[in-house]
């Protein structure tokens, strides 16, 4: 089902929404910044079952080659997601400022629960 490439996990259209066009993150790549690690293999099944293509997760941290890291992670997504509640300042400075220069799909979350995150994203991708 799933094909792990380094920290990145390319998710197989067998997910439980299965090829539904109402899928609100349907073929779209997720950088999920920030969450816990203990967290990453939920947050990957819950925007798979949203639709999702893929996602990179990164933790957030910042220090020595962390920066950027964080932004290859983010140029490797369609959309960013950042979760503030366990992350540093720093690292939301970064990745805010780069998806500003790079003109990426930016969503700020404050819940670390991998259905919340997910279904927070997809109904602001839903709004627009």
């Amino acid at each position: 089902m799933r094909a792990r490439n380094g920290n990145r996990f390319n998710i197989s259209k067998n997910c439980p929404c299965g090829n539904n066009q109402n899928c609100p993150l349907k073929d779209l790549k997720i950088a999920l910044i920030g969450g816990l690690d203990r967290l990453e293999n939920r947050y990957r099944s819950a925007f798979c079952e949203l639709g999702a293509e893929s996602v990179h997760f990164h933790p957030g941290h910042c220090a020595g080659a962390g920066a950027g890291r964080l932004r290859k992670t983010a140029d490797s997504a369609d959309i960013v997601v950042y979760i503030t509640s366990i992350n540093s300042h720093n690292a939301l400075q970064v990745v805010k400022a780069h998806c500003r220069k790079s003109r990426k799909r930016f969503i700020v979350v404050r819940q670390t629960g991998p259905s919340r995150v997910s279904r927070e994203t997809a109904d602001m991708v839903a709004a627009g």
